[in-house]
């Protein structure tokens, strides 16, 4: 299961029967490798707060993006995770959080805390699920139905999707488990129909990417895109345009859902993509609104 807890301060070298509150060896292993001490720790929050004081202190109406700010600094957590992803460089840490402020700041509305009810309009009906488990790299598993995907954006519509998935990762980022090893998504596009083209190459279809691979500080450990229709041979080239040359070298195409088996259990995907995780959907719902409501600057209206 995803634990929503954050690292010890220190960082054991590894964990004992006796204290469950030091972290899973392939975490603290991973956070070794990443360079997480903590020195590098304390130093590096140390310079993301300070540089997020002056730019609070330079706003013109301070007002709403002031009082963002003031919250995100207060984020531990969230803070650590742009630390994680740029490996504890100070600089790349503090131009991935410019990305992300800016982002906000040019959506507002999205450091909204969301309801339980907009959260569960799009991850409540078994389309897109985060499942209670890792995979064998220790990474989160992520998974998308391709099947129901185009009737969920006729119903609520692809900027709402954009929304709750923002949302949900920034909440699942908490988590050292993500903003550590990272997430896989497993996308099992069987059903998918030319309709996603349009979906695609619109506005919202591209700012969905972006924000996943250039704005959150979410380590992307793979995109599995299985049984993929005829019609992702388009949709690909839209997709492959957002993301970064890195990103793309993490898609892998697979014919068939045993093709995963060397990477992610079948445990830890729902039943409906092949799996046999039985988990309701509404555990997704339950998984992220515990990270947002423990998110400061979701709070600000």
């Amino acid at each position: 299961m995803v634990a929503m807890t954050l690292l010890p301060e220190a960082l054991p070298p590894s964990p004992t029967k006796d204290d469950p509150l030091r972290p899973p060896p392939h975490l603290a292993a991973a956070a070794t490798a990443r360079g997480e001490t903590n020195a590098a720790r304390s130093a590096g929050l140390d310079a993301l707060r300070s540089h997020l004081a002056t730019s609070a202190a330079a706003q013109a109406t301070p007002a709403r993006h002031g009082r963002f700010l003031t919250a995100l600094a207060a984020d531990v957590p969230f803070l650590l995770a742009f630390l994680r992803w740029a490996r504890f460089g100070v600089p790349a840490a503090i131009a991935r959080l410019d990305r992300f402020t800016a982002f906000v700041a040019a959506h507002p509305s999205w450091a909204a805390r969301p309801s339980a009810a907009e959260v569960s309009a799009v991850l409540g009906v078994g389309v897109l699920s985060f499942t209670p488990c890792t995979d064998g790299h220790g990474r989160a598993v992520a998974t998308l139905a391709g099947g129901g995907l185009e009737a969920l954006i006729a119903r609520v519509g692809l900027a709402a999707i954009n929304r709750v998935a923002f949302w949900a990762y920034a909440a699942l980022l908490r988590s050292p488990s993500v903003s550590i090893v990272g997430v896989v998504q497993v996308q099992h596009l069987a059903g998918l129909g030319w309709g996603i083209l349009s979906s695609l190459r619109s506005a919202d279809g591209l700012e969905g990417l972006t924000t996943l691979t250039s704005v959150l500080p979410l380590r992307l450990g793979g995109i599995a895109m299985v049984e993929a229709p005829a019609v992702m041979g388009l949709a690909w080239r839209l997709v492959r345009k957002a993301l970064s040359p890195k990103v793309r070298a993490r898609v892998r195409m697979l014919p068939s859902m045993d093709k995963l088996a060397p990477d992610v259990d079948v445990r830890c995907l729902p039943v409906a993509l092949g799996g046999q995780s039985a988990d309701a959907p509404t555990y997704t719902v339950e998984l992220v609104m515990a990270g947002v409501v423990a998110t400061p600057w979701m709070e600000l209206q």
